[in-house]
């Protein structure tokens, strides 16, 4: 056995045993983890050391095997497990042929993980006479010279269309729907919008290549639209939501058309939903955020008052897939700009949202037959502008990231709540600062947070010290075990990152992130860039 074994966090290491026996008589192996037997290593001459030992309480591993035959048994030396962190790997690599990206727009640089682990990032871009198409990257392998194996393009109608407002969902087995906006920006145009959308099937092997098709018709181009949005309901089936107005003067609607996905070779229009109506008031909707809760699409409206009246933030959840009840009250009002929301967990989340004073509310929902309950609105922290971060485990644990603004000297901080059932809230721990504050478009901001299946996070931001300094991309890492954060380090490298949706960051089961984010060069030209923490 060797003295020692390296391990990189997150990943499972082989240790073997060479024995012989000189009566003849068979060999038989029981393996032994910190003194103990570890039954699940098997009882072969070669074990496995599995990911799951991240997740106990030991903070080092020694590994040992018993050896017996029938004249008896010896016990081997003691192999130390040392886990390792993972480290950013590849930073700055650009995507080939996707210069010159468009980020001037809601949902222009996009990214998620599919239920593979693959992660995929999606942008605009525009080039003289073509004019704007998406591309298209994933990666589907977890190693680190893993190469990006997928590289295609949805084109716009025509040239004098622009693309805007990109969202994507993927399904358990692959399948991709991306839903985008289209304005024409052509000399004499109707001034018009149309949602379209595309399904994306996987290549036949891991490393090959996909396609894309067109679903056809989505929204009628006699329609204004705006804010398309798409979820994954359930196996093979998809939401797509957006606003509407159905002629000039008329009160925005919020409409739904379900997706499902075809098998096989038949055509993308198959299985396309009607139209629902989610809005029947005719009060008009102007902000509209669609999420999965339980299964089901949740619809979240922001619907302007009438008579003097403030607006107000309502829901609706569907049913039968079809059928919008009646939209109720959330409880906020036009002071609340946006919601924010973590990943549903066996049908619950968490909800927060920022006041006009900057204070940062949550709330726990489960979504039920009888509607969105669960506690009501709680104060978190004062998160001034800040975009938070969010996330909510099986157990209902939510850890929520925020920056927050210093009322005296305005520096800013980047703070982690965290909920358990059993405690309630935390106070803030505070995990970066800047002498700075954003508000003048220096500091920190945009934090972005992911958790793998043994409890492990990967935080990244944006981070701007000082006018003359580059804004950067930084990220540390959480371990369970250590109950501790990492130092920060920088991903990006110091060149000057562009500011507007410039981030992302994506988490897998196994906790190998991918981070993505657009660069501006001297010449004014966008890149999209990318790390792996592998």
């Amino acid at each position: 056995m060797p003295t020692t074994l390296t391990v990189r966090e997150g990943e499972t290491g082989v240790l073997t045993i060479g024995a012989s026996s000189a009566d003849g008589s068979a060999l038989s192996y029981r393996w032994l983890r910190n003194g103990v037997e570890l039954a699940s290593a098997g009882s072969a001459a070669t074990a496995t050391v599995p990911t799951s030992v991240f997740n106990t309480s030991y903070p080092s591993e020694t590994w040992q095997v018993e050896v017996r035959n029938a004249s008896g048994a010896v016990l081997s030396g003691e192999t130390t497990v040392n886990r390792v962190s993972r480290a950013w790997r590849d930073a700055g690599t650009a995507h080939p042929g996707q210069d010159y990206a468009n980020l001037g727009s809601p949902g222009q640089l996009v990214s998620f993980t599919d239920p593979a682990g693959r992660v995929h990032i999606a942008s605009t871009h525009s080039r003289s006479g073509a004019g704007s198409f998406i591309t298209f990257k994933g990666h589907s392998k977890e190693t680190d010279a893993d190469p990006w194996a997928y590289d295609t393009a949805i084109a716009a109608d025509n040239t004098s269309v622009r693309i805007s407002h990109i969202g994507m969902s993927s399904t358990w087995t692959g399948e991709v729907i991306a839903t985008w906006l289209e304005t024409n920006t052509g000399s004499g145009a109707a001034d018009r919008q149309v949602v379209r959308a595309a399904l994306y099937r996987p290549g036949a092997s891991a490393s090959a290549a996909g396609s894309w098709s067109l679903i056809g018709t989505v929204s009628d181009a006699a329609l204004e639209a705006d804010q398309p949005t798409v979820v994954t309901i359930g196996a093979g089936v998809f939401g797509i939501a957006w606003l509407q107005r159905s002629a000039p003067g008329q009160p925005r609607d919020a409409v739904l058309r379900l997706y499902n996905v075809p098998a096989g070779s038949a055509t993308p229009d198959s299985g396309l939903g009607s139209m629902a109506a989610m809005e029947a008031q005719s009060a008009d909707v102007t902000r509209l955020q669609l999420m999965e809760g339980g299964g089901r699409p949740v619809a979240f409206m922001f619907v302007e008052g009438s008579g003097g009246a403030a607006g107000r933030w309502q829901y609706s959840i569907a049913t039968n897939w079809a059928t919008w009840p009646t939209a109720a009250d959330l409880g906020l009002d036009q002071r609340y700009e946006q919601l924010y929301w973590a990943a549903s967990v066996n049908g619950r989340t968490v909800l927060a949202a920022a006041d006009g004073s900057n204070r940062l509310y949550t709330r726990r929902v489960s979504f039920t037959e009888a509607g969105l309950f669960e506690s009501t609105w709680s104060y978190t922290a004062n998160a001034f502008g800040s975009a938070p971060a969010l996330l909510i485990d099986g157990e209902g644990r939510i850890d929520v990231f925020g920056v927050s603004v210093n009322g005296t000297n305005f520096n800013s901080v980047l703070g982690h709540w965290t909920f358990t059932p059993s405690v309630g809230w935390s106070s803030a721990t505070l995990l970066a600062q800047s002498a700075t504050d954003f508000r003048n478009g220096l500091g920190l901001r945009a934090p972005l947070a992911g958790r793998d299946d043994s409890g492990n996070l990967v935080l990244a931001w944006l981070d701007k010290p000082s006018a003359s300094v580059p804004e950067s991309l930084k990220a540390m890492r959480y371990s369970r075990v250590a109950a501790s954060w990492t130092e920060p380090v920088m991903v990006a490298p110091a060149s000057n990152v562009f500011r507007q949706h410039a981030a992302t960051l994506r988490v897998n089961a196994h906790g190998q992130a991918t981070a993505a984010w657009a660069e501006v060069d001297a010449e004014e030209v966008v890149r999209v860039k990318h790390a792996r923490l592998r």
